[in-house]
């Protein structure tokens, strides 16, 4: 299905964009704020209007804070360590990786059995290791187009267009020692590089209850994120 043939709602409120990415829904892709949900609904058929005419989706609730004051606290790390070679190794070994997710919630009251609060935080810390494959012109590139630049006349429009492609040759990075010639003056080498990434979530809650049949309460949901590419 497409990704608006699907629905998210925290509370009941819609909390997707169009290309499926909804609070919770980490840059890095993870799920945060999981402990701040006390309960879920999934359905995968025709849904009742109140979710606008979805084939599927979720629905979550809020945790609430409480008469008695509780909390939590996590960290999950992981690295590089673990994992496996990729099939193509840079010459500076296994690409880096470091993921660092953690954080806490804590919930009571204000107000017995009146009012009350409830606040998870979750950060999130990662390297990514790159190593994707390119081909690029290398020096033999760079000879044939000098050469045959040598061949036009100055001035003339042929000349200032390869010109142009020569200075560009010569602007490239030089490639590593460990490029594989494939002819037709390019080569194959395989890229190292880190994506970092760092991501708050938050979620507060504020509950009063009126009487024995109505309450009111305010949440909010807090998502920064920072993604860079090398």
């Amino acid at each position: 299905a497409r990704p608006v043939g699907q629905e998210e709602q925290i509370d009941g409120q819609t909390v997707q964009d169009f290309w499926d990415r909804g609070a919770g829904a980490a840059v890095l892709g993870t799920s945060l704020g999981v402990d701040s949900i006390v309960e879920f609904q999934t359905y995968t058929s025709t849904a009742s209007s109140q979710f606008g005419g979805a084939n599927g989706g979720i629905n979550a609730v809020t945790r609430a804070g409480t008469n008695a004051l509780h909390g939590s606290a996590y960290y999950f790390a992981r690295n590089e360590v673990f994992d496996a070679n990729p099939y193509f190794v840079p010459s500076t070994g296994k690409p880096a990786f470091e993921r660092n997710q953690f954080g806490g919630t804590v919930g009571g009251p204000i107000k017995k059995n009146k009012m009350f609060f409830f606040v998870n935080y979750e950060g999130l810390r990662q390297t990514l290791g790159e190593t994707p494959v390119v081909i690029a012109p290398n020096s033999a590139a760079l000879t044939e187009a000098t050469n045959y630049l040598n061949t036009l006349s100055p001035g003339s429009a042929a000349h200032a267009n390869v010109q142009t492609v020569v200075n560009a040759l010569q602007a490239l990075p030089p490639l590593a020692a460990g490029a594989i010639n494939l002819g037709n003056g390019t080569s194959q080498e395989v890229l190292d590089g880190n994506q970092s990434g760092v991501e708050h979530y938050v979620v507060g809650r504020w509950d009063y209850t009126v009487s024995s049949k109505d309450t009111v309460w305010f949440r909010s949901i807090y998502d920064h994120a920072n993604l860079s590419e090398p």
